[in-house]
């Protein structure tokens, strides 16, 4: 982690690094409802 004495740039590193956070924890969350809804697909 490189810290800046650049607000801007720091605030949009952070916030890619909480995007990337998040979409993660999304995945994790509905990757059921994904698997389910693939199944119901396939049939």
């Amino acid at each position: 982690v490189v810290f800046t004495n650049d607000p801007e740039l720091w605030r949009k590193d952070y916030l890619r690094f909480f995007e990337k956070k998040l979409r993660e924890h999304l995945q994790i969350k509905y990757a059921p409802l994904k698997i389910v809804l693939k199944g119901r697909q396939d049939e």
